[in-house]
């Protein structure tokens, strides 16, 4: 038994050598190596302050502090002074600036067109509607344009005889541009009287159509004068409305007759003569 023992006991310590001495292969590749970590940089010291001395250690930082402002409250209602102002009497405040009126009337003509020719002989009444632009230059002064259309019919002295078993019609047309200006009395107050003066161009006209056939008349002329006057009714601080009456004198020089195939003919007054219309309406106002 011995020498079994002994033969087991060297292959033992046999096979351990040579697995000992037998290369082993790494189970995980090795790490690779990092560069140690660069020392940290002080911060610059603040030059604004002195160092600390030696051996006390650093003040603490400052505490922040809340700011209370006092902000007074609003007033219940505003001083009277930025109340709206008023005119007399509780109407309202004159107004300034721009300014539109519309009148709306009734015109009869007076006057001759020539020596010999009435304006009766020619135009019958008319409605004129015309409209005043402009704006007020302080209270009382009014400046700006007006331009107006005035239909309405014709004489039977001026038309030829319809014949009988005829279709007959006839109407004239005015139209009217130019300047003017007014005068406020009252502007600040509810009833408000004012007059004023205008001048610019007026053309007039008759047509007048028998079996389809029309023929056109047209006189041209300067209007030398309108003589108006009314009272404003201030409703409000944007409306006003009132009675107005304009008279106009003027004189046409130029006539043009347009046949009903086209043909136009040109003529001169040889002896014009003054004519006048006048009118009677009512005159409503933007910002009176």
């Amino acid at each position: 038994m011995k020498p079994i023992s002994l033969a087991l006991s060297l292959a033992a310590v046999t096979l351990s050598s040579a697995v000992l001495a037998a290369p082993q292969a790494p189970l995980e590749p090795p790490l690779p190596e990092l560069p140690p970590p660069a020392p940290a940089e002080a911060p610059a010291p603040d030059e604004s302050s002195p160092p600390p001395a030696v051996g006390t250690a650093p003040a603490p930082a400052p505490t922040p502090q809340t700011i209370y402002v006092y902000v007074p409250a609003l007033p219940v209602a505003w001083p009277r002074s930025y109340a709206e102002p008023t005119g007399v009497n509780g109407a309202p405040a004159a107004s300034t600036g721009f300014q539109l009126g519309i009148r709306i009337g009734y015109a009869v003509p007076f006057g001759s067109l020539t020596r010999s020719s009435p304006m009766t002989d020619t135009f019958n009444g008319q409605v004129p509607i015309t409209f005043d632009i402009g704006g007020k230059f302080g209270k009382n002064v009014f400046l700006g344009a007006y331009f107006g259309i005035a239909p309405g019919g014709v004489a039977s002295a001026a038309l030829p005889g319809c014949p009988s078993n005829a279709q007959c019609t006839a109407s004239s047309a005015a139209v009217r541009f130019g300047a003017q200006i007014q005068y406020n009395f009252l502007p600040d107050r509810g009833i408000n009287p004012w007059i004023g003066y205008g001048i610019g161009i007026e053309a007039n006209g008759i047509s007048y159509t028998i079996n389809n056939q029309t023929t056109d008349e047209s006189m041209f002329g300067p209007e030398y004068g309108h003589f108006m006057g009314g009272v404003d009714f201030r409703l409000g601080k944007v409306v006003g409305l009132g009675p107005y009456v304009d008279f106009s004198l003027g004189r046409y020089n130029d006539t043009s007759i347009t046949d009903s195939d086209g043909t136009r003919h040109d003529y001169t007054f040889t002896h014009p003569t003054l004519h006048e219309w006048l009118q009677i309406g009512v005159r409503g106002v933007i910002f009176p």
